[in-house]
């Protein structure tokens, strides 16, 4: 099935009208006593560009996998310092008896 040029741009045009009634729903909020509520996209589409962000996330991403594996060979060396420092204990009190 094709869609011709002018179906695409009806498409669009409905999928932004219904963004932007979105929008207006959370903007207007359920009650007066609550405050409107912003939309993530709005503000960092305006404040980022969007490679920005994208490098923003691959930081954070390597950052949170880098982390975990230092984590691992942190806790690894303590596991096996530990071990030594046991092994080494008992072969003193093996020697004392």
């Amino acid at each position: 099935m094709q869609l011709s040029m002018s179906q695409i741009i009806e498409c669009y045009l409905h999928a932004t009208q219904n963004e932007i009634d979105i929008d207006k729903s959370l903007s207007k909020s359920i009650t007066k006593k609550m405050p409107p509520l912003p939309r993530t996209s709005k503000w960092a589409g305006e404040r980022w560009s969007s490679s920005s962000l994208q490098i923003i996330y691959a930081v954070i991403m390597f950052a949170f996998i880098f982390g975990g594996f230092l984590l691992y060979v942190i806790l690894f060396f303590a596991k096996y310092i530990l071990a030594k420092f046991k092994n080494s204990i008992s072969e003193i009190k093996v020697a004392n008896n």
